[in-house]
């Protein structure tokens, strides 16, 4: 099991997955400078091939490691939240194009590009961008999940924020979803529950 936490919540996801923190990757650190924004991570499932980005906004009540004060955060407009999350995701392929792009100019990466592309493991960055970009290049099993934790829930919200999700991302291929802990979209392999 792999586990991380990303704003006040525990991703733990099953052996078969690969996640990076991408804003908090050093390719990200380096493109960022340049003005480009990154989702918050990347989620590579070598059994199926499947990659998908996150995007985590946890508006639940929490409290300050430091000096215990409560946090109560607001949630944004869902047009806002879907805005955001479609700069992200077109900031991200951008930056994944880049890095490939930076790889392709290696002789040796050109001839284990495909060597990359059947190997069922995991074997460093490399292979996680190549995999990842040829998901992309496919246009196949790619997801896009917007995970927000609300104090209530709120079906309203979430339908106008699925509604503008989809429809700001309509251009590009593969699933959306919006996510909580109550509707995990692969709850075979992932599991989410406020860190501790």
């Amino acid at each position: 099991m792999r586990s991380f936490t990303e704003s006040g919540l525990r991703f733990t996801f099953n052996k078969d997955w690969v996640v990076k923190k991408y804003d908090s990757h050093r390719y990200y650190k380096g493109l960022s400078g340049m003005g480009l924004k990154g989702i918050d991570f990347i989620a590579l499932n070598l059994k199926e091939n499947l990659v998908a980005f996150f995007e985590v906004k946890n508006y639940r009540t929490r409290f300050h490691q430091n000096t215990g004060e409560p946090i109560y955060p607001e949630p944004k407009p869902a047009h806002q939240l879907a805005q955001a999350l479609s700069d992200k995701v077109s900031d991200t392929l951008l930056a994944i194009d880049a890095i490939t792009t930076y790889y392709r100019k290696s002789l040796l990466y050109r001839w284990l590009q495909p060597l990359y592309l059947r190997l069922p493991f995991y074997i460093g960055d490399r292979f996680f961008w190549t995999k990842v970009e040829n998901c992309i290049y496919q246009h196949e099993n790619l997801a896009y999940v917007l995970w927000v934790e609300l104090q209530e829930k709120d079906l309203h919200y979430q339908d106008q924020l699925k509604q503008q999700t989809d429809l700001l991302l309509k251009n590009e291929f593969g699933v959306i979803y919006v996510a909580d802990m109550a509707d995990q979209p692969f709850p075979q392999s992932l599991a989410v529950h406020p860190a501790s």
